[in-house]
């Protein structure tokens, strides 16, 4: 029997003046064992972007929690319409919230967030965080850019690495707590043995190559510190942006989890 052994680091970056991204990494609580590994990069100014990516974070643990108590089914279609509900939720929370306080005016935030239970991985998705699956040789990026590079690279009208300096590249095409047509991204993914799991936000990976990422996690050994690697390197080479690094990987019963 194994378990998933996490860590995760933060840090506000070289540039900014305060963190508006949030994370959650951790077990919770209940005869489920299901474990929940988000990020959400908040969006709207120094104090909405910090509010509502810290409401995207809370309100899932709350709702999930909620879910498990309630309504839990153990079959493979439960969680990615109760994640897909879980969504519109919280845009409808955080839209609400935006509306009662100036302050928090076009205030939203990107999620991705992972629900893991028996080595099968529930995805939800918005906006241009990223979730990455390493498989012990390869690392595949699960998520998509919902951003307006993403949507060009996807129909095919820009490569990857034009994707990486397009100057739209930061405009978001979807994100929690816009007055638009949510389209959550929803993904159900088997896991190995092998599989490391990480989540990051757009500061982590505009600074670090993918090739530099299979390196780390190749030779991971403690998420925490591995994660704590990672954001020191993006802040090494500018620190551009807020950066936030969510680890998991599989251990064997025994070890600390």
């Amino acid at each position: 029997m194994i378990v998933l052994k996490y860590g995760s680091s933060t840090h506000r970056g070289q540039v900014r003046a305060n963190n508006q991204d949030s994370f959650y990494a951790g077990r919770l609580e209940n005869k489920n064992s299901l474990y929940f590994l988000a990020v959400a990069d908040g969006i709207g100014g120094y104090l909405g972007g910090d509010t509502a990516s810290k409401m995207a974070i809370q309100l899932s643990v709350e709702w999930i929690e909620e879910k498990l108590a309630e309504d839990y089914q153990d079959d493979l279609l439960f969680w990615p319409q109760a994640l897909k509900d879980l969504a519109f939720y919280l845009n409808e929370k955080i839209l609400d919230a935006a509306s009662q306080d100036i302050r928090y005016d076009s205030m939203g935030t990107t999620l991705t967030a992972v629900l893991e239970k028996d080595r099968l991985l529930f995805m939800l998705h918005i906006g241009d965080s990223r979730f990455y699956h390493y498989n012990g040789e390869n690392l595949f990026q699960i998520s998509g850019d919902h951003s307006w590079a993403g949507e060009l690279l996807r129909s095919g009208k820009i490569s990857k690495e034009e994707a990486k300096t397009h100057p739209n590249r930061n405009i978001l095409i979807q994100s929690l707590g816009y007055d638009a047509k949510l389209a959550p991204e929803l993904k159900i993914l088997e896991l190995t043995h092998d599989s490391v799991l990480l989540l990051c936000s757009d500061g982590l990976y505009n600074l670090v190559e993918d090739s530099e990422l299979i390196t780390y996690l190749a030779n991971m050994e403690d998420p925490q510190e591995t994660a704590q690697e990672l954001v020191d390197l993006a802040n090494s080479r500018g620190g551009e942006d807020n950066i936030t690094v969510v680890l998991a990987k599989y251990v064997e019963v025994g070890e600390q989890a």
